[in-house]
């Protein structure tokens, strides 16, 4: 097969009608941007943990700040007095997310730094299971009930992880 040379343009901004009113969207989040947005969902995260949140509505809730976040960062609309049910109610969450090429790419980090945030979280929680020791170091001296501790621990990160990975749904 002969091998064609490509001309690769890079689309700077998209400029988007809503209700008739004209906005931009950056349709590439930047590296820049990613740290930026993996920073503030790790900031997130720790208040909401710090709110008691966990399970779904910590979930719900940190989905709610990427959006937020990406909708800010991304688009030149002023968000500040909007409400989150109302980007969501009106379609303009979807529309934004629709129009940022790799945003699937950037919610597949972040859901892989929530599962991580979480597995460090609960560290502290394998160590006082033994006693302070490596978890695994000796693990063949462990009595039968401390290994069913740890293998109950393991599956629950497990399951919140199941619970965090949105990658499947659509943006």
């Amino acid at each position: 097969m002969k091998k064609i040379k490509l001309k690769f343009e890079n689309e700077k901004t998209k400029t988007l009608d809503w209700n008739g009113q004209k906005f931009k969207v950056n349709p590439i989040i930047n590296n820049e941007n990613k740290l930026y947005i993996y920073s503030e969902i790790e900031r997130c995260y720790n208040e909401r943990i710090k709110e008691k949140e966990a399970g779904i509505p910590l979930n719900m809730g940190l989905s709610a700040d990427l959006d937020v976040i990406v909708c800010s960062l991304q688009t030149n609309v002023d968000l500040t007095d909007v409400s989150y049910d109302d980007m969501v109610s009106s379609g303009f969450i979807s529309l934004v997310k629709g129009n940022i090429y790799n945003y699937n790419e950037v919610k597949d980090d972040v859901n892989s730094l929530i599962f991580s945030l979480r597995l460090e979280s609960m560290i502290p929680d394998l160590s006082d299971i033994f006693d302070g020791t490596n978890v695994f170091e000796g693990i063949e001296k462990k009595s039968p009930e401390e290994i069913q501790r740890l293998i109950d621990l393991l599956k629950t990160v497990g399951e919140e992880h199941d619970t965090v990975d949105t990658s499947k749904s659509n943006n």
